[in-house]
């Protein structure tokens, strides 16, 4: 055999060394290859289970669903009616009345409603057809005042204790007007005590009483109206 075709036994053998890695590769590509398969066999049979379930979700009856509970409809706030009739109220020993209240008035004997206002110092009442006159040297005064629940004028005659002048807030000059005396209960409270005399027939209350006759026995409740039960005697005053 001709020199050039002699190989040499080291390089057969790292020849041989070549091939056998090679087929070790190879199988290893194999086996890699087979477990992606089997891989992928596995995660189709996953997805059919989930399309499986899926479908069977679809088919399935939605449950019943109850309707919500009603949400309770919020009662509105007790509030105490303004022209409450509750029994006579005291606070340290003295009535309480509201800044309105029916007020007995004799003469002419009925009741009248009234403006309490802690900030006049003299009551004052509504006098119609005022007039001056005197009885036995002196003076006297003649008046009508209009009965609230009738709408009838009463007439009306007293004895003038004084004179006072007042400036109104629509008058520059002031006005003198007669003070008479006349018995008034309110709030239980009996007495006779002194009103001026004007027409107060543009104002809303014919009668305001003020802190002649709520002093030392009277307290009010400005934020509350008729809370003092309206009196009147069995036997009217003259």
């Amino acid at each position: 055999m001709p020199p050039h075709h002699l190989v040499q036994k080291d390089q057969l053998e790292a020849l041989d060394r070549q091939v056998q890695a090679q087929s070790r590769y190879l199988a290893a590509l194999m086996l890699e290859a087979s477990n992606s398969v089997q891989a992928m066999h596995g995660v189709q049979e996953e997805i059919g289970l989930l399309r499986l379930e899926v479908r069977e979700l679809a088919d399935r009856p939605p449950p019943p669903v109850a309707p919500p509970a009603a949400a309770p409809t919020p009662s509105p706030p007790a509030q105490e009616p303004l022209r409450s009739r509750s029994p006579e109220v005291v606070f340290e020993g003295k009535k309480v009345v509201g800044a309105v209240e029916k007020v007995y008035l004799a003469p002419p004997n009925i009741l009248l409603p009234a403006r309490i206002d802690t900030g006049a110092a003299t009551s004052s009442l509504d006098a119609r057809d005022l007039r001056d006159f005197e009885r036995d040297g002196a003076p006297w005064v003649r008046f009508h005042i209009v009965d609230p629940e009738t709408g009838d004028e009463v007439e009306v005659e007293r004895k003038v204790v004084r004179h006072v002048r007042i400036i109104s807030a629509a008058a520059e000059e002031s006005e003198r007007r007669p003070v008479i005396e006349l018995h008034v209960i309110l709030g239980g409270i009996s007495r006779t005590a002194q009103f001026t005399l004007s027409d107060r027939s543009s104002l809303e209350f014919p009668l305001l009483i003020g802190r002649n006759i709520l002093q030392d026995l009277i307290l009010v409740d400005v934020g509350r109206e008729y809370i003092a039960p309206p009196q009147v005697p069995d036997s009217k005053s003259p």
